[in-house]
């Protein structure tokens, strides 16, 4: 369950409050020694006022995870499972995949790409200096799933262009991923697989 607006800590939403102040005239100086501001919460409400999907109570400790979502939907990548490169659209070889995630806040526009979550995403591919294929600060403009928290439908992890995917067939590879919410710790994700041709 989701609410519009910001969320504390432990998940319970919150409201935004605010202080007065006033200033008066006087006859004798005086001075003030301002105190230190506290240092900024990594947990919470984003230090801005646009609207925000957070959880409500008992919300799930904040976790993502990456899918193989394509044309076919959703299919879950399993510990040393089949990595899938497929064709896409346009021709080019690459895994697509989806972000599931849940226990954080999410903007609630999720195209205002200067607040969503950001991702880096590694493939490396044993025998291979350099990532087989990598994004880095892709915007994820997740929007809210009927079974709770948000999903991300796709992120085309193009294969580099020097590479011959057929040779990569059958070659143990590692996903890598981090993802930084705006109130959460940036988060961490692995998984080691085999790479494998779509039919």
């Amino acid at each position: 369950m989701l609410v519009v607006g910001g969320c504390t800590s432990d998940g319970v939403a919150a409201t935004d409050g605010g202080s007065e102040s006033t200033a008066g005239g006087s006859t004798s100086a005086s001075t003030t020694t301002a105190e230190p501001e506290p240092e900024p919460e990594l947990t919470g409400e984003p230090d801005d006022h646009d609207p925000w999907l957070c959880p409500t109570e008992q919300a799930p400790d904040p976790r993502f995870v990456l899918g193989w979502d394509y044309k076919d939907g959703w299919i879950d990548l399993e510990r040393e499972g089949p990595i899938t490169i497929t064709v896409g659209g346009q021709g080019a070889w690459m895994v697509p995949l989806g972000v599931r995630a849940e226990g954080f806040c999410v903007p609630a526009d999720p195209y205002a790409y200067d607040l969503v979550p950001t991702l880096d995403v590694r493939i490396e591919a044993e025998g291979h200096a350099s990532p087989v294929a990598a994004v880095v600060g892709f915007p994820v403009s997740f929007q809210p799933r009927r079974e709770g928290g948000f999903h991300y439908t796709f992120i085309p992890m193009i294969i580099a262009d020097e590479l011959d995917p057929y040779e990569l067939h059958g070659v143990p590879a590692t996903i890598t991923a981090e993802l930084r919410p705006r109130d959460v710790m940036p988060l961490s994700w692995q998984l080691d697989g085999v790479l494998v041709m779509s039919d």
